[in-house]
């Protein structure tokens, strides 16, 4: 995951075309290859190109833009969306003078948008055009969209020029630093696991624990997206496919059993349009590229939402049914859901205020918190609490504190959302435990409070310390970007804008995955398997999931 973009940061983009015009592509080819317009992109538009050589010599498709000079000391990024349709060779993509300069062919994937991005400190002379594609004697036939050129070392957002922001090249729209379905979560990967693995939860096919990482027995290099509930996983492929493993205690791998699965199975609804997927001690929630929230598993406390405390061994509908359903998040016994429309919808157990609702009365149907409001970006849902990130940067939390878990300088119960004591408008994505709490800012540094048991706040204290106030780990640094809290608070992982991964707290039985079966950790440290290629992590009770692209390419 090259990066977790800020789609409201775009204050630095200097050239953004999606659609064809004759006057800014263009093409340099001998007869025989084509370029066709009218091709469906992924923001759901005809506003792509096809590109067609037919070995011929000297292929060129280049987009020109008005003059910029460069210093000759910053970085710029180029990119553009990208699917191939046929055709094997070289591609390679310039900036004017080739620098930035890339060959890209091995990143095509047949009939899939990718997304090209290169970065580089260009010559200090006038810029005025990017190749997309150049090379000779190939037979490619490609589907171009989408250029963007910016000043800084990373790729932002897609911005096309009629407003809509696209942040990968799966169609999908989104408007928000889409912590679970990243911008470039399109591209494929593989799924690892690591720790405890009693009842299958590893999808190896055996319930022999692992202290580094293994890849499940469905093995593949299309996973999207994971999610570990306290026994049992769920994930996505890029296919649009949900897979869940492990523990079946009331129904929450969705497969109409009450059976564990030590090998990944599909759920019992199938489908291919899953777009995102939350796991949690009992249940399991998951929205569809319709915008249609699903859940299943226990019910207790009314946490799917279906208007009843029955167990759901199959996905079903929540009681507020709708199509705009954006983001969901699950806890111990309550679900938290964003729509698109920027409303927070909460429901399920409340004893502990968790639904910040300004009561404490469980709901078996969604409601809006108490603070109301249409600016919510990201919320995350902790065992008795709740924590979430506004559009303007601010976070909120609120529920039980009995353990610094809301971040107040307190250890009061809050019963609507209420920001932490650290304030700030740069928070970019947080992540919930039964008690501790961990966030990342704009800036790339990472904060946790709560509870520290095991050492969990990386922060090089443990034995039952407490922070009640946001705290950075011993590890600092301002390249973090993704942090995952383990299902029952005892385990934390995260990874770096470097694609590295990192893991501390408690080992029980190979929790962080570095080929030892205890020995906590005050501190982050990196796993057995190395690696620089890490995409996004979740954790379980006990044990790990993440996935990594099949190479760094950035």
């Amino acid at each position: 995951m090259p990066t977790f973009y800020n789609f409201t940061d775009n204050s630095e983009n200097l050239v953004s075309y999606s659609t064809y015009n004759a006057s800014t592509w263009s093409n340099n080819f001998p007869a025989g290859a084509t370029l066709t317009t009218g091709i469906s992109a992924p923001d759901g538009s005809t506003n792509a190109v096809r590109f067609t050589c037919n070995n011929t010599t000297n292929a060129l498709l280049r987009v020109t833009f008005p003059s910029f000079t460069p210093n000759g000391t910053d970085t710029y990024t180029t990119s553009f969306f990208v699917r191939k349709i046929s055709g094997t060779g070289s591609a390679w993509t310039d900036l004017n003078d080739g620098n930035p300069s890339v060959e890209y062919s091995s990143q095509l994937i047949t009939n899939q948008w990718v997304r090209v991005t290169v970065s580089a400190v260009p010559t200090a002379t006038a810029k005025t055009f990017i190749d997309l594609f150049s090379d000779n004697n190939t037979n490619y036939t490609l589907d171009f969209w989408g250029v963007q050129i910016e000043k800084k070392s990373s790729v932002g957002a897609y911005v096309a020029t009629n407003g809509t922001i696209v942040p990968g090249g799966d169609g999908r729209v989104y408007s928000f630093d889409d912590v679970f379905v990243p911008a470039d979560a399109f591209r494929q990967g593989n799924l690892w696991t690591w720790g405890y693995n009693g009842v299958g939860q590893l999808g190896d096919n055996t319930t022999t624990s692992k202290y580094t990482p293994v890849t499940t027995l469905a093995g593949g290099a299309n996973w999207k997206q994971v999610a570990s509930g306290r026994e049992h996983i769920a994930a996505i492929k890029t296919d649009g496919t949900l897979w869940t493993w492990g523990g079946n205690t009331n129904g929450k791998l969705g497969d109409n059993t009450t059976t564990n699965r030590s090998t990944p199975v599909t759920t019992f609804v199938g489908g291919t349009n899953w777009k995102q997927v939350f796991s949690a001690s009992n249940n399991t929630a998951a929205i569809k590229t319709d915008g249609t929230l699903w859940t299943w598993g226990g019910n207790s406390d009314g946490q799917l939402g279906d208007n009843t405390n029955t167990q759901r061994l199959t996905p079903v509908t929540t009681f507020a049914g709708g199509t705009n359903w954006k983001q969901v998040s699950c806890g111990g016994y309550h679900t938290s859901a964003i729509k698109t429309d920027g409303t927070l919808w909460t429901w399920g157990g409340n004893s502990s205020v968790q639904l910040g609702n300004n009561t404490n009365t469980n709901r078996s149907t969604p409601v809006t918190t108490f603070a109301g409001g249409t600016n919510w970006k990201q919320v995350a849902c902790g065992r008795f609490h709740t924590a979430a990130i506004k559009t303007d940067g601010t976070l909120w939390t609120w529920g039980a504190n009995f353990r610094g878990s809301l971040a107040d300088n307190t250890t009061t119960d809050k019963r609507t959302p209420v920001t932490t004591f650290a304030g700030g408008t740069n928070w970019k994505q947080v992540s919930c435990a039964d008690y501790p709490t961990a966030a990342i800012k704009t800036d790339g540094t990472l904060w946790t409070w709560g509870s520290n048991d095991y050492g969990q706040l990386g922060n090089n204290t443990g034995t039952s310390f407490i922070a009640s106030i946001p705290v950075t780990t011993f590890a600092g640094g301002t390249n973090w970007k993704q942090v995952g809290f383990s299902g029952n608070g005892y385990g934390s992982a995260a990874i770096k804008t470097n694609g590295t991964l990192w893991t501390w707290g408690r080992n029980f039985l190979g929790t962080l995955g570095n080929n030892l079966n205890s020995g906590d950790r005050f501190t982050p440290i990196t796993t057995f398997a190395g690696g620089t290629n890490w995409k996004q992590v979740s954790c379980g009770q006990n044990h790990m999931t993440a996935t990594t692209y099949i190479d760094d390419y950035q």
